[in-house]
């Protein structure tokens, strides 16, 4: 690999002066003239002869032509020199390629082979790929600078072998002309060179780039064989089943691992050991010790201002109401530092493929890892059981957090003593101990955990009865499960579990925070009052409602793919889930997938989201101030809607796999079913549509149904909404407003004309009444003066002279007018001495006196 690097270090810097060669060869083509046209001597049947000043200048100019292009030519020839010598260069390359990918297949067909060879053997196949990439662009952009240039010599022979065809068929005879053709010959002749110069150059690059194209496609089929062997190979490591593992243990294996340990530590200290691993990493070309540490220091500033506005977040007003968001600004504001180096060296050391290359790297980002997952592991305990979560006593907490301490102490030095000697049985005993020291951790813990859970205050009798065996088994579950696993000799899957339910309790307990901040953020909607909630949704954000129903999906779908990741799932599972999300299921003509019930969801909710702010925009902007009625306004509004929703609907059933064909058979389906169970539901469809087209009934309008007066408030898609003044809510379909009678008294006149009737007593004087009808007419203020008022004398009643009122007044004032001027009434005729007369009956009793026959007696 070496002989490689330096090899393709020499082609680099050859190949970097082509370039720069072809760049001076295009600047003296492009000042040199193509063609040289001489003017036409006296005599001939040119129009005018030249004279000896312009023959001067014509063959200088010719003469810097064919100079320029002598040297074009032989630049040209030494980039054709150059080229040539560089394919015994590229050959030799790509022949090492080949031995590359030799030694690496047969180290694949090796059963024998370890994980970390065939993981180091796949970097070495990406780190060759991306340099091949880098010589494949540079090669085609050199390519392309050729075929430019091989275009323009190509116009510029042509150019100048028509001028010389013209030149000879003219058949000159004198001396001067014929020497003129001898030149054009040769210049002819030095650009036809040119063309087989370029050709030639043309035809080693393409050749070139097409061995490069091979060999790179051969080299990333290994690649992926290769990395679907260390997926297989790690599978099958991690169910391997070692037989007996305490029989292989003796006194001698573990003072050698001990030695061995010893050694390390020693070479630890030593400058050579910590030269030889900055070498291993300088050597791939990949690493620069300054640009990394730039890099390193940048991201650790910006993650040290994101930690910044994290506190000015959490001390913002308003947050008081936020308790958990506040929490987990807490939780990433404490370890924003860390988690940013740790991501930062990980991202940097995979791009750069070092990170299977040099084992440094993976023991520094692993122990970053575990001193990450125990900091959040910490923090949570602060904020679950001292603030609105579990209330704990302080002697379980404290040993919580002992084995917290505990587990990264221990992984921080299982993973150095891994680096050091690798697997060895002092790893083997160490990991038993701490499995034997968990387990009994662990039956201490629950027994003291099921005494006292007794005690939590907040939460209720049954979610206890629920959580409290829950804990209790899983935590069984973790700690004899390893146990059992390591003594029947499947100690990487009995590994890989416990570090499997670490990374489970972390992506739960960040889930659970997520989840409780979220449900944080929908509380100002789902508290509000019954009666106020409809009004509360309508003045809430829609951007604020979408935002939030999108960070709900996000948050499932990061939730479920965090658990497959702590488990061991690869960017494979990822892509397999993706592909049967994907998978078309056949349907008849229609082929449908599950992954587009997912975006027509997410369509249907932006357009929700889209069709309350267009409502609002057109309510509160564009039509505000058009001076059309609110009818008029509402009408419009809900037709737009209803276009937004159907355009939606529309794209929602297009991303769900159903084409043009599939929704014009379901809509035939729907025509079908409208002529049988539908029917009454598209009759209120389309009566709506009546209602907002025709406008017999608008929103905003005063109606009076049977004997019920209201006013009403939305034309809906199936049914109208009538607010009456008892603030009741009449749900009217639409097509009885079409086909039943209905009152409208705000159609097309605000006003309206009440009658007041009142009866006077006999004898009053009845010009003083209707004076004093009309007087409190005129002085109400929201009675109108056109039309005006008048008074008829409608009857002579049984006990009163009844006389009415007829006034003028609005729908919006008539009640409270007829109130005001019966009050008036009652207070005027008082003063004024007129009696307001009331039912009388006279009632005449008459007495009767029986006549009775005398009784006859018997004789």
């Amino acid at each position: 690999m070496k002989l490689i690097t330096q090899r393709a270090r020499k082609h680099t810097m050859r190949n970097a002066t082509l370039p720069l060669l072809l760049t001076l060869a295009l600047l003296s083509i492009l000042i040199g003239d193509p063609t040289i046209v001489y003017p036409a001597q006296e005599g001939t049947s040119g129009p005018r002869a030249e004279t000896d000043s312009e023959s001067q200048t014509g063959r200088q100019s010719f003469e810097q032509t064919m100079k320029v292009e002598q040297e074009n030519l032989r630049q040209q020839k030494e980039q054709l020199d150059a080229v040539q010598l560089l394919k015994e260069t590229s050959s030799r390359e790509l022949d090492a390629y080949k031995l590359q990918m030799s030694v690496h297949g047969n180290l694949l067909m090796l059963p024998t082979s370890e994980v970390a060879d065939l993981e180091k053997a796949s970097d070495d196949h990406k780190a060759t790929l991306n340099a091949i990439a880098v010589r494949l662009g540079r090669l085609r952009e050199t390519r392309e600078a050729i075929d430019r240039l091989r275009l323009q010599t190509e116009e510029k022979y042509t150019l100048n072998e028509k001028q010389l065809a013209e030149m000879k068929a003219e058949r000159p005879k004198d001396v001067s002309a014929k020497a003129r053709i001898t030149q054009f010959a040769a210049l002819v002749q030095l650009l036809s060179n040119q063309r087989t110069t370029i050709s030639e150059m043309l035809d080693v690059y393409s050749k070139r780039i097409s061995r490069l194209e091979q060999t790179q496609q051969a080299l990333s089929t290994l690649t992926e064989r290769f990395d679907q062997e260390v997926r297989i190979r790690k599978k099958q490591d991690l169910f391997k089943r070692n037989v007996s593992p305490l029989a292989s243990l003796g006194f001698v294996s573990i003072k050698d691992d001990f030695s061995r340990i010893i050694e390390q530590t020693a070479l630890l200290t030593t400058v050579d050991f910590w030269r030889g691993q900055a070498r291993s990493v300088w050597v791939t070309g990949w690493f620069s010790f300054y640009m990394f540490l730039f890099l390193l220091l940048l991201v650790y500033i910006l993650f040290v201002r994101v930690s910044h506005y994290c506190t000015v977040c959490m001390n913002r007003p308003g947050m008081g109401s936020h308790p958990w968001t506040v929490h987990t600004l807490r939780l990433i504001q404490r370890s924003l530092p860390l988690m940013g180096v740790t991501a930062f060296l990980y991202s940097y050391a995979r791009v750069r493929l070092v990170y299977s290359g040099v084992p440094l790297i993976r023991t520094v980002v692993h122990a970053l890892l575990v001193l990450l997952l125990c900091r959040w592991a910490l923090d949570s305990l602060k904020v679950w059981f001292n603030g609105d979560g579990l209330s704990v006593s302080q002697r379980l907490q404290f040993r919580l957090r002992v084995l917290i301490h505990g587990v990264r102490a221990f992984a921080i030095a299982y993973i150095i003593i891994f680096w050091m000697i690798g697997e060895s049985s002092v790893l083997f005993l160490s990991r038993v101990f701490f499995e034997l020291v968990l387990f009994v951790w662990t039956v201490s813990f629950l027994k003291a955990f099921r005494l006292t859970s007794v005690n939590f205050p907040n939460m209720k009798s049954r979610r206890l009865l629920i959580v409290v065996p829950l804990v209790v088994g899983l935590g069984y579950t973790i700690a004899g499960g390893g146990v059992l696993l390591e003594f029947a000799g499947y100690g990487k899957l009995a590994l890989h579990c416990y570090m499997s339910w670490g990374r489970s309790i972390v992506v739960l307990m960040w889930a659970c925070l997520l989840f409780f901040s979220l449900r944080e953020w929908n509380v100002p909607l789902t508290r509000v009052p019954k009666g106020e909630k409809s009004d509360a949704i309508e003045k809430a954000s829609p951007i604020k409602w979408l935002f939030l129903k999108l960070l709900w999906l996000v948050w499932a779908g990061a939730f479920l793919l965090c658990l497959v990741f702590s488990w061991g799932g690869t960017q494979a599972i990822v892509v397999g889930l993706v592909r049967l999300l994907s998978h078309p299921i056949q349907i008849g003509n229609m082929n449908l997938r599950l992954v587009g019930f997912v975006y027509a969801g997410i369509i249907l909710l932006c357009t929700h989201a889209a069709a309350r702010v267009l409502r609002r925009f057109l309510g509160e902007r564009i039509l505000t101030d058009s001076g059309l009625e609110l009818g008029v306004r509402e009408s419009i509004t809900t037709v737009i809607i209803y276009l937004c929703w159907g355009l939606g609907i529309l794209l929602s059933l297009n991303v769900m796999g159903l084409s043009a064909t599939s929704i014009a058979v379901a809509f035939g389906a729907l025509s079908i079913g409208l002529g049988f169970g539908l029917q009454n539901i598209f009759n209120n469809f389309v009566s709506g549509l009546i209602l907002l087209f025709e406008r017999p009934v608008q929103v905003g309008d005063v109606v009076q149904i049977n004997d019920m007066w209201g006013m009403v408030t939305k034309i809906n898609v199936r049914s109208t909404v009538v607010q009456t003044y008892d603030n009741a809510s009449l749900i009217i379909p639409n097509s009885d407003m079409i086909s039943n009678q209905v009152t409208n008294w705000s159609f097309k006149d605000q006003r309206l004309r009440r009658n007041i009737i009142v009866g006077v007593a006999y004898g009053s004087n009845t010009e003083l009444v209707r004076e004093t009808l009309l007087e409190i007419a005129r002085e109400h203020p929201k009675i109108l003066k056109k039309p005006k008022p008048d008074v008829l004398f409608q009857d002579f009643g049984d006990s009163a002279l009844v006389f009415q009122l007829r006034l003028w007044s609005t729908i919006d004032h008539f009640i409270a007018v007829e109130t005001d001027v019966r009050f008036s009434i009652d207070r005027l005729f008082r003063e004024r001495g007129i009696e307001i007369a009331f039912p009388q009956r006279d009632i005449h009793i008459r007495s009767t006196v029986k006549k009775t026959e005398p009784r006859k007696t018997e004789s």
